[in-house]
């Protein structure tokens, strides 16, 4: 199992005139995932951050 981290974000707002409400955390690997592919909107951590 992998855990990245008690980091989350709520992005709001509207992305090519869609409203965007999204969560995010880094509670496991396909959430870690989800994150990683939104760097640099969200924080590069982990395994992103060494790129």
């Amino acid at each position: 199992m992998q855990y990245g981290g008690p980091a989350t974000a709520h992005v709001t707002g509207t992305w090519a005139g869609r409203p965007v409400d999204a969560t995010y955390d880094r509670r496991d690997g396909c959430q870690i995932a989800r994150w990683d592919r939104l760097v640099p909107l969200l924080p590069a951590m982990g395994s992103e951050k060494r790129r």
